[in-house]
């Protein structure tokens, strides 16, 4: 099935439970994060992310370029969280062909 903005709180629910371990997923349309599954649970309250702009923040900027420039995964951290607590950050870019160059 291919992710969309309209079905990624379906597919991100989905992984998080295939794959234990993962708290969150998030998806930063050209940067900003725009959704973020689960936004608010029993343990967590995400709310503080949503409109993050990644490369303003010079404590994230490096570690979502460095994912696009390789076209891969990146692991950064451990990092202070803006939702609180410390933890580690995997960026995975996403390249479509509606993108601006």
């Amino acid at each position: 099935q291919n992710m969309t903005e309209n079905n990624f709180d379906d597919i991100a629910q989905a992984l998080i439970e295939t794959y234990r371990g993962i708290s969150n997923l998030q998806l930063a349309k050209y940067g900003v994060v725009t959704h973020i599954c689960p936004l608010v649970d029993d343990t967590q309250d995400n709310t503080a992310v949503i409109g993050h702009a990644l490369f303003v923040d010079p404590a994230r900027r490096a570690g979502a370029v460095s994912a696009i420039v390789a076209q891969t995964a990146a692991i950064i951290g451990p990092v202070v969280l803006l939702q609180g607590g410390v933890g580690l950050i995997a960026r995975l870019p996403i390249f479509t062909h509606f993108a601006p160059e």
